[in-house]
């Protein structure tokens, strides 16, 4: 099993969920906090796969930057869409 570092690192720190809203195969509403942020995920089925939109509202532009750069958040969330997106072709076989 390969180990994502960055997400190592982030584990380090203390983390809290709170899941607002879940609507089977619609969405998804999170609330993180240290640091705070806003999380919804969309599904959207589209001529048999589905497109997901993946928003972070921050308190501040400033945080979401911090965030980015603290911990590589723009590419790891990169890396977790790939991930998903393998996880749902070995799904299909």
């Amino acid at each position: 099993m390969e180990v994502d570092h960055a997400c190592t690192r982030w584990h380090k720190f203390s983390q809290q969920d709170y899941f607002k809203e879940i609507v089977p195969f619609k969405k998804i509403v999170f609330e993180h906090f240290n640091p705070h942020f806003l999380t919804t995920v969309l599904f959207d089925p589209k001529a048999g796969e589905t497109a997901i939109t993946w928003t972070m509202q921050f308190d501040t532009a400033e945080m979401r930057d911090i965030v980015i750069k603290a911990h590589n958040a723009d590419e790891g969330l990169k890396q977790n869409m790939e991930k998903l997106g393998h996880y749902i072709d070995l799904q299909k076989a």
